[in-house]
């Protein structure tokens, strides 16, 4: 089984309102080192709620208009096609895409927000010259009839309110009848959604090219969305390559798994022996950490209060004001003898900032809530990741090796600027 990367989208906005829209272009310019990328892009008009659509090579820039830049920021969307050639423009300058994704993460010790929110993670079973191959649709829409797909003890079906559709195509190539099918699990408006589809009829479909000698190319594809997508992003920043395919092995088996119903009871029916080859023999299930926000230390502080309402408002009652204060001080008194701290900075600050219900998401805390690390060391780790990628940055801005190789790897894809995209260029970075 093949799996890999298969869509990205990253969005930036300034937290510091001190930075401008020029700034960001600059950012992307130089330090992300995407100034020659963006000179090849041409304007395709407006895309949703953006401004300007700027594409090249199936990498997608979207931009807002410079007054609502702190209220929308930037878009930057990248396809399967498009990572590809994206991973190639990476290499000329000596960088992985590992590597460039950290220092977009690191933006957020910078006065930006970054998050990511799309992350499309493919696993392929593709078959060469009449091999049997591992999963294919027709295992798969017999489990959605026989009612043998599960998560955890219970069963997947509509009736459980599960989104398990199938969507047929057909398409006439060349006068042959091609007939691809995709089944889902999931809805496509929630944040997790699995796709299997027939990649070979796809790409027959499409006119695109076949590896040759493919009989047989079945996809699964994991659509992930806001905290899921974040958290299978720093996943994939911090784990390595054979580590995170393993890792999301364990998130599709934990979503889903497709058993044989030889037992009542679920939790102890066998899972699928092709299905337990197509995960590699992946037994382990693990759960995105959702990124929510979390409740304010005042929030969880006036939650544990409130059980003693009746108790002091009786002792208000018959003491008054004042005899209730003389009874809290002395309290207070006899904990501090007993050294313990009765000042809680964090409640003091959610008070002085307004927050009492859910602390506020912005830029570190996207990530700390999508990561088992604590703030300090999280933020430990990204300073080391910034200080080697500025690091390796220096060595590639005087390195001539590095300079030769990506303006060879440019001039093999020359494309003509419109005039809008030099004016942008010329101007804004």
């Amino acid at each position: 089984m093949e799996s890999k990367l298969d869509y990205l989208t990253l969005t930036l906005k300034p937290e510091n309102p001190f930075i401008t829209y020029t700034d960001a272009l600059k950012v992307l310019s130089d330090t992300l080192l995407l100034g020659d990328l963006i000179g090849k892009m041409t304007l395709k008009g407006r895309f949703a709620f953006y401004d300007a659509h700027l594409s090249y090579e199936n990498i997608h820039l979207l931009l807002s208009e410079p007054e609502r830049f702190s209220e929308q920021g930037l878009c930057l969307r990248i396809s399967g096609q498009g990572l590809v050639y994206f991973v190639r423009y990476l290499d000329s300058y000596g960088l992985t895409l590992q590597k460039w994704l950290r220092e977009w993460r690191s933006l957020c010790f910078n006065g930006y927000v970054t998050k990511c929110t799309r992350f499309d993670y493919a696993m392929d079973d593709i078959c060469f010259n009449g091999d049997k191959p591992v999963i294919t649709l027709r295992k798969l829409l017999a489990c959605k009839r026989n009612r043998e797909i599960c998560k955890k003890g219970r069963v997947l079906d509509v009736v459980n309110g599960d989104d398990l559709s199938t969507r047929e195509r057909t398409k006439f190539i060349n006068g042959e009848e091609i007939k691809g099918t995709t089944f889902y699990v999931g809805s496509r408006e929630s944040d997790f959604v699995i796709r299997f589809y027939d990649k070979l009829a796809e790409q027959l479909q499409q006119r695109q090219d076949v590896p040759k000698g493919c009989t047989s190319w079945t996809r699964c594809e994991l659509e992930l969305k806001g905290s899921d997508a974040m958290s299978a992003f720093n996943a994939f920043l911090d784990m390595s390559d054979d580590g995170f395919a393993e890792y999301m092995r364990g998130v599709l088996n934990d979503h889903c798994r497709f058993i044989s119903r030889t037992n009542s009871n679920i939790s102890r029916c066998p899972v699928k022996r092709w299905w337990r080859e197509f995960l590699q023999g992946c037994t382990s299930c693990f759960k995105l950490p959702h990124g929510k926000p979390a409740r304010s230390a005042a929030a969880r502080a006036f939650r544990g209060l409130a059980q003693y309402v009746p108790t002091v408002f009786t002792m208000y009652q018959e003491w008054g004001l004042e005899g209730v204060f003389q009874w809290f001080s002395a309290e207070v008194e006899k904990l501090k003898a007993l050294g313990r701290d009765v000042y809680k900075p964090e409640i003091a600050e959610n008070i002085r900032e307004d927050i009492y219900d859910y602390e506020e998401m912005t830029a570190s805390k996207y990530y700390l809530h999508s990561t088992d690390d604590d703030f300090d060391a999280f933020h430990a780790r990204a300073v080391l990741q910034k200080n080697d990628y500025f690091n390796h940055l220096a060595g590639i801005r005087w390195c001539g090796d590095f300079y030769n190789s990506h303006k060879a790897f440019m001039e093999q894809n020359e494309v003509e600027q419109t005039e809008i995209v030099r004016e942008i260029t010329l101007y804004d970075l």
